[in-house]
C-alpha cells in the first residue's frame, strides 16, 4: 500500500487528472506495485474489475506506462516498512523473544501501515525514515523492552546520522500514537 501510495503522488505532483483518471491512476499504482513488489501477483484483468466499467486493460496498460515514465522508472522507492525491515534486525541482533521483540516489530510494521492512511505521512510532508524510527521507539516504549535494546538503537541512529530527537521524528511519533490510540478505540474524531 505504501508504495502504490508512493507511486500516485508522484505521479499528481506532474499530473492534474479528474477523478475517472484519479481511479485508472490508482489503480495503475496498485497494479505496478503489486507486480514488482509482492510475491502473489495481480492479473490486469483483477485489477480492471475492481474499476469503474469504462477502463479495459488497455487503458490500465497505458497508465501503467505513464506512471512508470512519470517516475523515471524508479520503481523501488525508500518506504517505512523497508526501513523497518532492514533496520530492526540490526537493533535487537540476537535478544531473546522473552523481551516481546517479535511484538515490537509486529507493532512497528503495523504503524507504518497506519500511517499510510493519514495525509500527512502520505505526503512528502514526513521522510519514510523518520515515520519508521518513530514507529521502532514507539514499540521499544510499549512494550518496554530492555534500555540495552532502546541504546543500541540511538547508538545505531547516531552512527548513521540520524537524530532521534528531530522535530520531524517528534511530530511523527506524536502523530503515530494519535492514529494507534484512535484506531484502538474505534474513534476518528481527532481527524475531523
Amino acid at each position: 500500500v505504501s508504495i502504490s501510495m508512493f507511486f500516485l503522488d508522484k505521479y499528481l505532483e506532474f499530473h492534474f487528472v479528474n477523478e475517472e483518471l484519479f481511479q485508472l491512476a490508482a489503480m495503475a499504482c496498485i497494479y505496478l506495485a503489486t507486480k514488482i513488489h509482492c510475491p502473489k501477483k495481480i492479473s490486469m484483468k483483477q485489477i480492471v474489475s475492481l474499476g469503474s466499467d469504462g477502463f479495459t486493460t488497455n487503458h490500465l496498460e497505458a497508465m501503467e506506462l505513464s506512471v512508470a515514465d512519470t517516475l523515471g522508472w524508479h520503481l523501488h522507492p525508500p518506504t517505512s516498512m523497508r526501513f523497518i525491515e532492514n533496520f530492526f534486525p540490526l537493533i535487537m541482533g540476537d535478544v531473546s523473544d522473552e523481551f516481546g521483540v517479535a511484538s515490537a516489530l509486529e507493532l512497528s510494521r503495523f504503524l507504518t501501515e497506519l500511517s499510510v492512511c493519514v495525509y500527512q505521512f502520505t505526503s512528502s510532508n514526513s521522510k519514510p525514515s523518520s515515520v519508521a524510527i518513530a514507529a521502532i521507539l514507539l514499540s521499544i516504549s510499549h512494550f518496554q523492552l530492555p534500555h540495552t535494546i532502546e541504546d543500541k538503537f540511538r547508538e545505531l541512529a547516531a552512527s548513521l546520522s540520524l537524530e532521534l530527537n528531530s522535530p520531524e521524528i517528534s511530530k511523527c511519533g506524536k502523530l503515530l500514537s494519535v492514529i494507534y490510540a484512535c484506531h484502538i478505540s474505534h474513534d476518528p474524531t481527532p481527524f475531523r
